[in-house]
């Protein structure tokens, strides 16, 4: 991770994290994000995009299953505690096991 520390006009820091990672990383969060309407996300069209470039690792690729398990958890505990709904967190939470569950029969 990077992480830069800007000074503001009034004297305040401000800092800034970026992850650097494979662009999987990135690819792997929006295709959670896609899961949620609101968000406006055509995962379809994302891949289709992403594969003009380089190559788009199947959903079921290894490495993508552990980057989407790690959105997934992110967004279960986002709708458990930060942003309660609880239809949406035992759904995301639900989707959450379901990941972790296929990374652990890749594993086996």
């Amino acid at each position: 991770m990077l992480i830069s520390r800007y000074i503001e006009d009034d004297g305040s820091q401000l800092d800034n994290a970026a992850l650097i990672a494979d662009p999987l990383v990135e690819l792997a969060r929006l295709v959670e994000y896609a899961r949620y309407p609101e968000n406006e996300i055509d995962a379809a069209a994302l891949r289709a995009g992403y594969q003009t470039v380089r190559e788009a690792p199947p959903l079921n690729a290894p490495a993508m299953l552990v980057c989407r398990l790690d959105t997934a958890v992110m967004l279960a505990l986002v709708f458990l505690s930060e942003a309660p709904d609880p239809k949406r967190a035992t759904r995301a939470a639900e989707h959450a096991r379901d990941l972790a569950e296929r990374v652990v029969a890749q594993r086996l």
